[in-house]
């Protein structure tokens, strides 16, 4: 049985700085543009699969979308890698070609198909301009013990991000990040049989003092718009306050990290909850996501070689 060979080409946009060939994949640089030139083959010339994206695709279309979908865990390792949240679109610029076409109808295997509709496909992930090699490396590495396995479930939390990185509306963008934190402290703390379903436990692993000196020094002014908010828990506990005093006295900087995502957390409550919110709830949520990025994405980061 003679095979159908068939290729589509995807174009990267922001374009990476160099060509690089991983795995299957030659992400080829030309005149400052990425594309991907992906071959492939199909046992027939008509058929489709369950896993279609609608009943008007045929089974190369099909795969084209799997290798635009793989692409994108490409490029989603290196934003974990890098720690940079930046959208970049992933496009099917052309049908699946059929490479193979006059062998076929040689052999009498071509058939007249159903007219079906053209491929398209855009996929919104991340870049920051470097190595795809050197963060697939890293991903590569990762994942060993206990976290063994769980490489679609980190993929899953940072598409969440992404997707905050996307968005133009601050509320919305907000609650992706939220959520993203959310799904990767729980993951972690399941993973870790830590049962206190905070995130306190997850800061204390994958953060240590010197990544939180970091963090306090780049923010410090909106960790002074924290402490301003007035944040209270649901029991009343002031964690703006807390926050407060705690930099005043040279608290240790992980409590003070673990104090700003109470803070966090309490915004967060006032996006979900409060109804009608604070009059400066866009203010609030720009903030929040401002140092609440960096926080989750080191984490996310340090996720893949926890051990």
């Amino acid at each position: 049985m003679i095979k159908c060979l068939w290729q589509t080409e995807f174009h990267i946009n922001p374009s990476l700085k160099k060509s690089e060939t991983i795995g299957d994949y030659n992400f080829d640089v030309r005149n400052g543009d990425t594309f991907v030139n992906c071959k492939y083959e199909t046992d027939s010339y008509d058929t489709y699969v369950l896993d279609m994206n609608n009943e008007y695709e045929y089974i190369e279309q099909t795969l084209a979308r799997k290798h635009a979908s793989n692409i994108r865990d490409l490029m989603l390792e290196r934003m974990i890698f890098q720690k940079i949240f930046r959208p970049i679109k992933i496009e099917i610029i052309s049908r699946p070609k059929l490479l193979n076409e006059e062998e076929l109808a040689n052999a009498g295997l071509l058939k007249n198909r159903n007219v079906r509709k053209s491929l398209s496909g855009r996929y919104h992930i991340l870049d920051v301009g470097d190595s795809l090699k050197e963060s697939h490396n890293f991903w590569q590495s990762g994942f060993k013990n206990k976290i063994s396995g769980f490489e679609p479930e980190i993929l899953r939390i940072a598409d969440w991000f992404q997707r905050a990185g996307i968005d133009t509306d601050m509320i919305n963008s907000f609650i992706f990040t939220w959520v993203g934190f959310n799904g990767l402290y729980g993951l972690f703390n399941s993973i870790d049989n830590n049962n206190t379903g905070k995130f306190e436990h997850m800061i204390d692993k994958l953060l240590n003092k010197t990544i939180c000196d970091r963090i306090i020094l780049d923010h410090s002014n909106i960790l002074d718009k924290l402490q301003s908010y007035n944040i209270i828990s649901e029991k009343g506990k002031t964690w703006s306050d807390d926050l407060k005093k705690e930099r005043e006295n040279n608290a240790d900087s992980v409590q003070i990290i673990k104090s700003a995502l109470n803070c966090i957390y309490g915004v967060r409550n006032q996006v979900f909850h409060e109804a009608p919110s604070p009059t400066d709830i866009n203010e609030r949520v720009k903030n929040c996501k401002l140092i609440l990025v960096p926080i989750a994405t080191i984490c996310l980061k340090n996720f893949v070689t926890y051990v």
